[in-house]
Protein backbone atom coordinates (compact mmCIF):
# COMPACT_ATOMS: atom_id res chain seq x y z
CA UNK A 1 0.00 0.00 0.00
CA UNK A 2 1.12 3.27 -0.82
CA UNK A 3 0.64 6.03 1.80
CA UNK A 4 2.28 9.08 2.56
CA UNK A 5 5.08 9.13 4.52
CA UNK A 6 8.46 11.18 6.46
CA UNK A 7 5.64 14.03 7.77
CA UNK A 8 3.76 14.22 4.55
CA UNK A 9 0.80 15.80 5.74
CA UNK A 10 -2.27 16.60 4.12
CA UNK A 11 -4.60 14.65 1.04
CA UNK A 12 -2.90 13.00 -1.88
CA UNK A 13 -4.38 10.96 -4.70
CA UNK A 14 -4.32 6.95 -3.13
CA UNK A 15 -4.68 3.55 -4.48
CA UNK A 16 -4.26 0.45 -2.27
CA UNK A 17 -5.10 -2.90 -0.78
CA UNK A 18 -5.98 -3.87 2.64
CA UNK A 19 -7.30 -6.59 4.51
CA UNK A 20 -9.70 -6.32 7.36
CA UNK A 21 -8.61 -8.05 10.36
CA UNK A 22 -12.13 -7.88 11.91
CA UNK A 23 -15.66 -6.89 11.03
CA UNK A 24 -17.64 -4.22 11.80
CA UNK A 25 -18.70 -0.47 11.50
CA UNK A 26 -16.80 2.14 13.23
CA UNK A 27 -17.93 5.79 14.15
CA UNK A 28 -15.74 8.86 14.02
CA UNK A 29 -16.61 12.16 15.25
CA UNK A 30 -15.27 14.83 13.06
CA UNK A 31 -14.61 18.64 14.52
CA UNK A 32 -17.94 19.58 13.55
CA UNK A 33 -19.92 17.16 16.07
CA UNK A 34 -21.17 14.40 13.18
CA UNK A 35 -20.74 11.06 13.16
CA UNK A 36 -19.17 9.22 9.90
CA UNK A 37 -18.62 5.60 9.51
CA UNK A 38 -15.54 4.40 8.74
CA UNK A 39 -13.94 0.78 8.79
CA UNK A 40 -10.16 -0.31 9.83
CA UNK A 41 -7.94 -1.95 7.41
CA UNK A 42 -4.57 -3.47 8.08
CA UNK A 43 -1.52 -3.91 5.57
CA UNK A 44 1.81 -5.16 6.79
CA UNK A 45 5.45 -3.20 5.49
CA UNK A 46 9.09 -3.80 7.23
CA UNK A 47 7.79 -6.95 9.39
CA UNK A 48 5.22 -4.39 11.17
CA UNK A 49 1.59 -4.22 11.08
CA UNK A 50 -0.28 -0.74 9.66
CA UNK A 51 -3.88 0.13 10.48
CA UNK A 52 -5.71 2.71 8.06
CA UNK A 53 -9.17 4.07 8.66
CA UNK A 54 -11.17 3.87 5.45
CA UNK A 55 -14.40 6.01 5.66
CA UNK A 56 -16.61 6.06 2.81
CA UNK A 57 -17.08 8.96 0.55
CA UNK A 58 -21.16 8.52 -0.51
CA UNK A 59 -23.93 6.64 0.56
CA UNK A 60 -22.91 3.97 -2.09
CA UNK A 61 -19.44 3.17 -0.73
CA UNK A 62 -20.86 2.93 2.58
CA UNK A 63 -23.16 0.58 1.84
CA UNK A 64 -20.54 -1.72 0.51
CA UNK A 65 -18.40 -1.35 3.77
CA UNK A 66 -21.33 -2.47 5.95
CA UNK A 67 -21.02 -6.15 3.81
CA UNK A 68 -17.66 -6.38 4.29
CA UNK A 69 -16.50 -9.25 6.59
CA UNK A 70 -13.41 -10.29 8.85
CA UNK A 71 -10.68 -11.95 6.54
CA UNK A 72 -11.84 -9.64 3.07
CA UNK A 73 -9.48 -7.81 1.02
CA UNK A 74 -10.59 -4.29 0.43
CA UNK A 75 -9.18 -2.52 -3.13
CA UNK A 76 -9.90 0.76 -3.24
CA UNK A 77 -9.46 4.23 -4.74
CA UNK A 78 -9.52 7.32 -3.03
CA UNK A 79 -7.42 10.55 -1.21
CA UNK A 80 -5.39 9.57 1.84
CA UNK A 81 -3.92 11.49 4.51
CA UNK A 82 -2.09 11.17 7.77
CA UNK A 83 -1.71 13.24 11.35
CA UNK A 84 0.71 12.76 14.21
CA UNK A 85 -1.22 12.59 17.79
CA UNK A 86 0.54 14.44 20.31
CA UNK A 87 2.37 11.38 21.30
CA UNK A 88 3.98 11.22 18.12
CA UNK A 89 1.96 8.21 16.61
CA UNK A 90 0.95 8.27 12.82
CA UNK A 91 -2.60 7.93 12.04
CA UNK A 92 -3.62 6.73 8.71
CA UNK A 93 -7.01 7.64 6.82
CA UNK A 94 -8.37 7.42 3.41
CA UNK A 95 -11.32 8.57 1.99
CA UNK A 96 -12.59 5.88 -0.03
CA UNK A 97 -14.24 6.95 -3.94
CA UNK A 98 -14.56 3.21 -5.14
CA UNK A 99 -13.37 -0.10 -3.84
CA UNK A 100 -13.87 -3.71 -4.71
CA UNK A 101 -14.38 -6.16 -2.45
CA UNK A 102 -12.20 -9.74 -2.32
CA UNK A 103 -13.40 -12.92 -0.83
CA UNK A 104 -10.59 -15.12 1.13
CA UNK A 105 -11.29 -18.16 2.41
CA UNK A 106 -11.53 -17.19 6.13
CA UNK A 107 -14.29 -14.60 5.62
CA UNK A 108 -16.53 -17.50 3.40
CA UNK A 109 -16.27 -19.73 6.47
CA UNK A 110 -17.29 -16.87 8.65
CA UNK A 111 -20.62 -16.27 6.18
CA UNK A 112 -19.07 -14.16 3.86
CA UNK A 113 -20.32 -14.26 0.17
Amino acid sequence: MLLPHDGMIGMSPQVGRVSVPMAGITRLRTSDGRRCPALRGVWSEGGRSLYVLLVPYDGRVSKMMQDVNRGDVIEFVGMSGERRDAGGDTHYAVVVHDMNVVRTNASRMEGGN
